[in-house]
């Protein structure tokens, strides 16, 4: 056996993998920010040809308090919110953005019958390749109930793509800074954010 045939395998072994996106979810609750979100995640499916899947869930008002977790949130009385409308209205958004793209777009729209919404977007956020989402807006009263990008980034064990409120800049920045502690969630989410 010569030493070159060592070494041969090992420069095998250690190629750089093909890393792509083939799952985006993008986690729809507010129509405000819809066009801002879609933006973004048109940006990163492009260059993929990524599956691009809008994830719309709505909460069911009875008229009561509506999720267990918030308490302190009323039924929302008085609030002129509709589900339907809301749903249809970001279901035209998705499709007003994605329509003139090549890549494949799906949007879905589910009502939280028996769970907060947040673990509906949750249960679907796992099978997806990077999941978007905005981050929570305080001044938006159905924030506390529909805002779960915090809950996405430590309960999903995929990686999220937080698109803040104040900013408008490209999806793709030019550089990134990686903070490390050489642990094994920080090998994680490095590996998955290569792409």
């Amino acid at each position: 056996c010569s030493p070159a045939a060592d070494v041969l395998p090992f420069r095998r072994r250690t190629r750089e993998p093909d890393v792509s996106y083939r799952t985006i979810l993008v986690d729809f609750n507010d129509s405000r920010r819809a066009r801002k979100l879609l933006r973004h995640a048109a940006e990163i499916a492009r260059p993929f040809e990524a599956r691009l899947i809008g994830l719309h869930v709505s909460p069911t008002f009875h008229g009561r308090v509506v999720d267990p977790d918030y308490p302190h949130i009323p039924a929302l009385e008085g609030l002129k919110f509709s589900r339907d409308e809301e749903a249809d209205h970001l279901r035209s958004i998705f499709d007003e953005v994605t329509s003139s793209e090549r890549f494949c777009g799906a949007f879905r729209s589910i009502t939280a019958q028996r769970s907060a919404p947040a673990q509906i977007v949750l249960g679907r956020a796992r099978a997806a390749d990077l999941i978007i989402a905005s981050q929570a807006d305080s001044e938006w009263p159905l924030s506390k109930l529909l805002d779960c990008s915090d809950r996405l980034v430590v309960e999903s064990g995929r990686p999220v793509l937080m698109v803040p409120n104040a900013n408008d800049r490209p999806a793709l920045p030019k550089m990134a800074i990686v903070s490390w502690n050489q642990s094994r969630e920080a090998t994680r989410a490095m590996f998955e954010a290569l792409p």
